[in-house]
């Protein structure tokens, strides 16, 4: 495939210069205190991009605070790589926030990406590398992710596709004994590397490239994952989504293995496991899995490596681990099984005092008008139609928010009275739900013809709902999560609105559209899980808005 290859993508005869043209690939490096190891990977890609006029590479420096981001922009600015572009992150995020960033910039700068490109700092691209990935997602459209072939520093094979993490993986990456190992071939995590292109489960982030349509579907990189685990979880959920996974062994990349983050290689068999490491761990498998398969791939590991320290006592050989790694192991187990504990127990049983006061337990009115002014206000919202339901349940809302103010508490009681009658014939003659509790703004229209239960933290001014509308929770285990629908929007009928979610002002949301993200201001999101198919809010950088949206 090489030589075809190449010559399809990259070449500079006429025939494939329409093709190289139209290639848009965004190339991400996230560096972080290696800033000779990144100049030498910049300096390996110069001959690809001088070739691919429409591409480019965006160097994130997550806040090394060690000189690397002037460093890379003195490189950049002598060696007259304009091609590259140097983003300076305000902290360090980790290499899925860094990566995001990247995805942004590409997004606002480029017009259209075809493909997004993950290259550690401590590698350098070997000739073709790069355009042999991008010729083997052309030919195959229905793979959404590929990798490279990882070479160490001496020329030899690192391996570099991998299967999924499962249990009988654990126990057979902790024991590492030949029987068992041999009865659990087909689980191990790691095989030979193939020497021919190969569907896998997932492949190393030191050099992967990834569909653009893939990030579209699934969203940016989970940022809390700091370091390690985030490439593998996003291969999974590429692969739950349809997507496949492939090894491209005619791409070839070096890699100086560890020395931007010094984790991994030989070197890094003389420290101990970072603790970030076992945390990205547990959060796979409890993200992906659920807490009770976390729980028990970390007995399987467990035990796997107890019997593998017990082999090595019987035989009188040293196990070739990083330092204190079986108890640091158990520690980090039990540690983060006590964490998720606290955190169920604080969910199922939360303390009021640390949880703030949802809206409405004071007069949540808007406060530049009186009762009766609002109230008129709302009547000729609703087209001065007593008959409007709508108004009717916004009118009890108001009471509601109106009986807070008065004092004392006795005298405030018959009002309460009234209002919860209200409500509740409200609720049970029309359908509509809406507490007081909800800060609701001004001339908010409810177009009533069947069950609305609007749930929100705040609702704002001039937002017209439909009928058989649905704000509110995630989850039981979150009954304070609930969106925020900002000023102007339009929501069509039958629309559901859930979690922590801010709908940004003047926004539409269109029939049985389900939203469980942030929606940036001025967008029309169609779809179930909604999507954004058009967005003039091209300076809003709320990461799962802005990746989503696609400016008009």
């Amino acid at each position: 495939m090489s030589t075809s290859a190449l010559e399809l993508v990259w070449s500079a005869s006429d025939a494939a210069a329409s093709v190289r043209n139209t290639v848009r690939l965004a190339i991400s490096i996230v560096n972080y205190r290696s800033a000779s190891w990144t100049i030498g990977a910049l300096r390996s890609l110069a001959e690809t991009m001088a070739q691919a006029p429409h591409s480019r590479v965006y160097v994130v420096d997550n806040d090394s605070q060690d000189g690397s981001s002037d460093a890379i922009a003195l490189a950049i600015a002598d060696n007259a790589w304009s091609w590259a572009t140097l983003i300076r992150a305000p902290r360090n995020g980790g290499f899925s926030y860094g990566n995001n960033l990247a995805m942004r910039a590409a997004q606002s700068d480029m017009r259209g990406v075809d493909y997004f490109m993950l290259l550690n700092p401590d590698t350098r691209v070997e000739a073709g590398a790069v355009a042999e990935l991008v010729a083997f997602m052309q030919q195959h459209p229905r793979a959404g992710i590929a990798g490279s072939r990882i070479l160490n520093e001496d020329g030899s094979v690192r391996r570099s596709a991998f299967r999924f993490h499962t249990i009988a993986a654990e126990l057979e990456r902790g024991a590492r004994l030949g029987p068992l190992s041999r009865l659990l071939e087909r689980s191990a995590i790691s095989f030979p590397p193939p020497d021919r292109e190969m569907p896998v489960d997932w492949v190393s982030g030191a050099s992967m490239i990834i569909r653009w349509q893939v990030i579209e579907d699934l969203g940016p990189m989970d940022e809390d994952y700091f370091l390690y685990f985030e490439e593998t979880d996003f291969c999974l959920h590429a692969a739950r989504a349809g997507w496949q996974c492939w090894y491209v062994p005619s791409s070839r990349v070096t890699h100086y293995v560890g020395q931007s983050t010094g984790a991994t290689g030989p070197a890094a068999l003389q420290k101990p496991v970072p603790g970030y490491w076992f945390e990205s761990r547990h959060r796979f498998f409890a993200k992906n899995h659920g807490r009770l398969y976390a729980a028990a791939a970390d007995a399987a590991w467990i035990a796997g490596a107890g019997l593998a320290r017990l082999r090595a006592k019987v035989v009188n050989k040293s196990l070739p681990d990083p330092p204190n790694l079986f108890r640091d192991f158990v520690k980090a187990s039990w540690r983060l099984r006590k964490q998720e504990v606290k955190e169920t127990a604080a969910v199922l049983n939360p303390d009021p005092a640390a949880i703030p006061l949802p809206s409405g337990q004071q007069n949540e009115n808007p406060p530049e008008l009186t009762f009766s002014a609002l109230l008129w206000e709302d009547f000729c919202t609703h087209e001065r139609n007593l008959l409007e339901p709508g108004f009717w349940a916004v009118a009890v809302h108001r009471f509601g928010n109106w009986r807070m103010q008065v004092r004392p508490n006795i005298a405030r009681a018959p009002l309460s009275l009234t209002y919860d009658v209200l409500n509740t014939a409200v609720r049970w003659g029309w359908g509509i739900k809406l507490d007081y509790t909800v800060k609701l703004g001004r001339r908010v229209r409810l177009w009533h013809h069947g069950g609305m239960v609007l749930g929100a933290r705040a609702i704002g001014n001039d937002v017209h709902i439909r009928q058989n509308t649905t704000f509110g929770i995630s989850s039981r285990k979150q009954p304070w999560a609930k969106p925020i629908i900002e000023d102007g929007v339009d929501i069509g009928c039958g629309a559901c609105i859930v979690g922590h979610t801010r709908v940004g002002h003047h926004s539409v949301i269109g029939a049985n559209t389900v939203v469980n993200r942030d929606v940036p201001p001025q967008s029309l999101v169609v779809g179930v899980p909604g999507k954004i198919v058009k967005s003039l809010a091209k300076d809003d950088t709320r990461p799962d808005a802005k990746l989503a949206s696609q400016a008009s």
